[in-house]
């Protein structure tokens, strides 16, 4: 879906102009030696940076950043902060469309249920979550869809209400 891979079969049309923000699984190596707050500036425009600057500090709160951690470097943060940072740079530029590959790995439950109410709380855009966790799959989503056997299954409501068959 972001372009980033070949479709090797099959047709993806999406919305011209569609905005994505992404998380990936892994931080990239370019931001493990930033500190946190420019390591999110980084993901702004530059044309943008300094007059949209303020949503780094509200996006870092808003997902339970304590102030002490913006001048820390990414790449000493623990894996479940690195992880939230992630989540933090996809959301910083307010996507049409936000993808979350594996959003909890490496959170403790706190930070998990932290993660659930901002989901909840501060998301009104459509989302993607790819996630192997199935409790957090039942109170986040209102969708879902399988891939099984290069076949899409798309079914209402959570993980749990899908058909076992999915």
């Amino acid at each position: 879906m972001t372009g980033r891979l070949d479709i090797d079969a099959g047709d993806l049309a999406l919305r011209r102009g569609l905005t994505m923000g992404v998380s990936e699984q892994e931080v990239p190596g370019n931001l493990l030696d930033l500190s946190l707050r420019d390591g999110l500036l980084d993901a702004l425009p530059v044309a943008i940076r300094d007059s949209d600057a303020w949503k780094v500090d509200v996006v870092l709160s808003s997902l339970g950043f304590p102030y002490e951690f913006h001048e820390r470097w990414i790449g000493k943060l623990s894996g479940g902060w690195q992880r939230l940072a992630l989540i933090a740079r996809a959301r910083l530029l307010e996507p049409d469309l936000l993808l979350l590959d594996e959003p909890t790995n490496h959170l403790d439950l706190a930070k998990i249920l932290h993660l659930e109410r901002w989901l909840e709380d501060e998301m009104r855009d459509p989302l993607i979550m790819i996630n192997h966790d199935r409790e957090v799959l039942d109170r986040c989503t209102n969708r879902t869809m399988f891939l099984r056997d290069a076949v899409l299954h798309d079914f209402p409501g959570n993980y749990t209400r899908a058909p076992a068959s999915g």
